[in-house]
């Protein structure tokens, strides 16, 4: 019996010693896993409004909405939208920088008019209706936004004293990251 024990025990000895180089030869390995997201920072300008009926401004406040604007930011921290006179926010007018935030038309001898009272305009956080003849904050928010829509309400004050003519204003939307 006393062999058959040191004879087992031999065995379980040279298993043991035969096991642990094998188990010294496992390894391990890591693998990492990355990946980016692009910023995204975009705008849709409000579509077109034309005032009036037809058109065709009254003496008074003329008035129109255009409720398809829309913000997309991914920027942790959020953004800010502005809007300003086109033509301001590239330098000026070429002709007469005082018709900034006027609606204006030019006339045959090519002298520029502009109506008396300026545009006025209101978006979600620009409450009331304030002029245009500088660069306006019209929102700002401090998280990320997808889809985040927004109006774009304008008033046009028209004066009898106005002279005749085909009035406009481009207004440019600008979206920055905050």
């Amino acid at each position: 019996m006393k062999k058959r024990i040191l004879a087992i025990a031999g065995i379980l000895t040279i298993v043991a010693i035969l096991a642990v180089p094998f188990a010294s030869l496992a390894a391990t390995g890591t693998t990492e896993i990355s990946g980016s997201i692009n910023a995204v920072l975009q705008i849709q300008a409000p579509s077109a409004i034309s005032l009036g009926t037809g058109g065709v401004m009254a003496a008074g406040d003329n008035t129109g909405t255009s409720s398809d604007g829309n913000v997309n930011c991914n920027n942790a921290a959020g953004y800010t939208l502005t809007v300003a006179d086109a033509m301001a926010a590239i330098g000026g007018h070429a002709k007469d920088s005082s018709i900034t935030g006027y609606m204006w038309t030019g006339n045959a001898d090519g002298k520029t008019l502009k109506l008396a009272g300026p545009l006025q305009v209101a978006v979600p956080s620009l409450l009331p209706l304030t002029a245009i003849t500088s660069q306006q904050t019209a929102k700002t928010t401090s998280v990320p936004s997808y889809n985040d829509a927004f109006t774009l309400n304008i008033k046009q004050p028209v004066t009898n004293t106005d002279p005749a003519g085909s009035y406009q204003i481009t207004l440019i939307f600008t979206v920055t990251a905050n």
